[in-house]
């Protein structure tokens, strides 16, 4: 499958006649990003949400398919090709949602989809009621991957695309290093894992509330004179 993407890849019409970006902007104007652009901020506030919403409750997965529903391998393995198909299925439909509509539109969509993950680990009493949560993930993977990066540059100045796409990605590695210790943090501290199952939906549905605001129908910050 690889060598078969290279090769239609090699073969994609690119318009080479556009200026090739050749200035160097310090670090600073990274930040810079941030002060400007209010879109911006939301748009990474939500993106913490979200990535929040799935990393908090991820260290109690296993203790439900194994101390509650004692799942075997085969049937963990069934659930998995149940999500790896619609991992599929989903770039055909995130990929025509995209061309009708925009990134922004198509995370809306996502974040509220990716809200049945943990609430479907609180009422499971036998795997198939995990079904829903396996699904939801594999849509859920597939429009990761296209509507983040379509978002970005839909909200970037056309000028800093490089500086947004640069704090998307960090906002997501931080985000990545404490909201699995902020997980098992608050299981330490006595919280029930149904409650934290409940906390993760409701920060997918914080995500998709924030993506709806109407600041995101305004227009990106016209680009600087400097």
């Amino acid at each position: 499958c690889g060598i078969a993407s290279a090769w239609i890849f090699s073969h994609l019409r690119v318009d080479e006649s556009a200026p090739a970006r050749q200035e160097n902007r310090p670090l600073r104007d990274l930040l810079r990003v941030l002060k400007d652009d209010r879109r911006f901020q939301v748009y990474l506030l939500a993106t913490t949400a979200f990535g929040l919403g799935g990393l908090i409750p991820s260290g109690f997965y296993p203790a439900v398919i194994v101390n509650r529903l004692n799942l075997s391998y085969t049937d963990v393995s069934a659930l998995a090709a149940a999500q790896s198909i619609f991992w599929l299925i989903g770039y055909l439909v995130w990929g025509q949602l995209l061309d009708r509509f925009n990134g922004v539109w198509a995370l809306r969509v996502l974040y509220l989809i990716m809200a049945v993950i943990p609430l479907s680990y609180v009422w499971a009493t036998s795997g198939w009621m995990l079904l829903p949560s396996y699904i939801a993930q594999g849509l859920g993977s597939a429009g990761i991957d296209l509507s983040f990066q379509n978002a970005t540059i839909e909200l970037a100045r056309d000028d800093r695309v490089y500086e947004y796409a640069a704090l998307h990605r960090a906002v997501i590695g931080v985000r990545g290093l404490f909201g699995p210790m902020l997980g098992v943090w608050l299981g330490q501290i006595g919280v029930p894992s149904a409650a934290i199952f409940v906390l993760g939906s409701a920060l997918y549905a914080t995500a998709a509330i924030l993506m709806m605001g109407p600041i995101f129908k305004r227009p990106a910050p016209a680009p600087s004179t400097q």
